[in-house]
């Protein structure tokens, strides 16, 4: 049927009648799916800044700088850092997002390090960024577990990325609700200190 070729959406095999611009996604050793592989853009407070839904199986690497400036361009906002995952890291992205003017870029795992090299990468701003990442990932999990995100009921790169941003949407309402509530937390300990 595909003639001995991989199938991908990107190369413009289409792998089901369904959604054409969907593609198997392959990543370690997960278990193989189909759909979409979304770029989402943390802030410091784990707000969602940025939302990207690349046609097919696209790398993480090739999605950096795309996803960034999405940000910037939601924002209106440079961030002084800029902290990912081991997928992330290349020559080129770390190029690409220090020419958007990010003072720091952090890639996490042995190509980072590798990349960075040894002592910037154990350097104490650094490890800081690593820990931050923490952050993000503990937000990809409630996007996934409290409103959905991985359930798509539509087809298509435009629609399924209007129905992913609504699960963005809804994530930073439950998100800023909570800041809302440990700062009023915050305001009543300090009354109440002084």
């Amino acid at each position: 049927m595909c003639e001995g070729k991989r199938p991908s959406a990107a190369a413009g095999m289409p792998l089901g009648v369904s959604d054409r611009d969907a593609s198997f996604i392959e990543k370690g050793s997960w278990e193989r799916t189909f759909g979409y592989r979304p770029q989402i853009d943390f802030s410091g407070s784990n707000l969602v800044t940025g939302l990207t839904v690349p046609v097919g199986n696209a790398s993480d690497q090739s999605q950096l700088v795309a996803a960034v400036s999405e940000s910037i361009a939601n924002t209106g906002i440079v961030p002084g850092m800029v902290t990912t995952d081991d997928g992330y890291t290349g020559a080129e992205q770390l190029e690409g997002v220090e020419a958007l003017g990010v003072g720091l870029v952090s890639f996490s795992g042995a190509r980072g390090k590798a990349l960075l090299g040894g002592e910037r990468w154990g350097s104490e701003e650094y490890r800081a960024a690593r820990r931050l990442r923490n952050g993000a990932e503990s937000g990809i999990y409630v996007l996934k577990k409290r409103v959905g995100f991985e359930q798509l009921s539509a087809c298509g790169q435009e629609r399924v990325r209007a129905e992913l941003m609504e699960k963005v949407l809804a994530y930073n309402a439950l998100k800023i609700a909570q800041l809302r509530r440990r700062k009023r937390k915050r305001e009543a300990a300090r009354q109440q200190a002084a």
